[in-house]
């Protein structure tokens, strides 16, 4: 601040001439130069709230004072500005988004990931329920019962199950006390044979499963000898404590008799 010497009102100006001359050039020599002021709040700007004019879209109107110390916040009055380009506004992905998986920049909100199929988001639902897929979603499911099968076989210990060729289909092999119980309700599928070393030519030769007495639809076609056989078609229903035989026939052939070494078929418990 520029020094100044008062001067009285009873003092005489011709006396005063010094005093005059002196505070003029005081004043003139601390007064302040426009570009300094210019260049003092740019540099406060910059140093201190870490924005520029221009940059950062802060505007100084004519004539106003822009005052910034260091920590300090600017208040007071209405502030606003506009994005040149150099901030990143967050963008939340969609669900699509989050099943296509490609993008790295975006954000999920809970939302996007109900929208979502690739993301389980499964309520818990029932105690003991497992999360499965249903094809396009994920949903709360009971978990599947256990399967109880057993296959019903015979291998002959000794010599293989045979028939006399040419004779009708009434020859039973495990007949009387040989024939099974079926130990609970349930279905007969998958029915296979072996055959042995020799078949009969000729006529009609099949390995039927009999169950209570009676033939069943499970049957297989016998064409040559060492080869397997099978009916994965047919299906028969049965009930625990029903009787099951395996019968073979070689009906209008001839030649050798046809033999068997190998009985399966599987048995699938009721759900």
């Amino acid at each position: 601040m520029s020094t100044i010497t008062t001067i009285q009102d009873t003092s005489i100006v011709a006396d005063s001439r010094t005093t005059i001359n002196t505070n003029f050039s005081n004043l003139n020599t601390d007064k302040k130069e426009q570009a300094d002021i210019d260049s003092s709040v740019s540099s406060a700007i910059t140093t201190h709230a870490a924005v520029q004019t221009g940059v950062h879209g802060l505007a100084i109107t004519s004539g106003k004072t822009l005052t910034v110390t260091n920590n300090a916040t600017i208040s007071g009055g209405t502030h606003s500005g506009t994005n040149t380009g150099d901030q990143t506004v967050p963008v939340k992905a969609s669900g699509a988004e989050i099943d296509t998986g490609t993008d790295d920049a975006k954000f999920v909100t809970a939302k996007a990931i109900n929208d979502s199929h690739n993301v389980p988001d499964v309520a818990p639902g029932t105690s003991g329920n497992l999360m499965t897929s249903d094809g396009t979603d994920w949903t709360s499911a009971a978990p599947p019962t256990a399967v109880k099968q057993i296959w019903i076989s015979r291998n002959p210990a000794s010599t293989a199950d045979s028939v006399t060729a040419g004779s009708a289909g009434s020859f039973v092999v495990d007949g009387g006390s040989l024939e099974r119980i079926i130990p609970f309700t349930g279905t007969l599928k998958n029915f296979y044979i072996k055959t042995g070393s020799t078949v009969s030519t000729g006529g009609t030769q099949t390995a039927v499963v009999v169950v209570n007495g009676s033939d069943t639809a499970l049957v297989a076609t016998i064409t040559a000898s060492g080869t397997v056989y099978s009916d994965t078609t047919h299906t028969v229903s049965v009930t625990a404590g029903d009787t099951i035989k395996f019968k073979l026939s070689a009906a209008g052939s001839s030649g050798s008799n046809l033999t068997c070494v190998a009985w399966n078929v599987e048995l699938i418990a009721s759900s």
